[in-house]
């Protein structure tokens, strides 16, 4: 009687074993997956400060021509004149 009570836990502690592993083994793909979208996001990241950064040198370039421009107009003759609005509306 008691080698059937025994032989009954240790079934019922293999089976609660064989549920926790597989349980672990879920958690530990479920991880795995949760790393590389880390990873994805970060190059995502990466690329898209790079872009900015960019942007934000062009935009500086930018300013620095109008205003340029706003304290050094240039002077047109008004042929010169005449042809930078005919080429500006087209």
């Amino acid at each position: 009687m008691q080698d059937e009570v025994q032989k009954s836990d240790e079934e019922i502690w293999k089976e609660i074993y064989d549920q926790k592993d597989a349980k672990d083994k879920k958690l530990a793909i479920e991880v795995g997956k949760a790393k590389a979208d880390v990873l994805i996001a970060k190059q995502n990241a990466e690329k898209a400060k790079a872009e900015l950064t960019e942007l934000k040198g062009g935009m500086e370039e930018t300013r620095k021509e109008i205003e340029d421009m706003q304290n050094n107009p240039k002077v047109l003759t008004d042929d010169e004149l005449l042809e930078d609005l005919i080429k500006n509306t087209k």
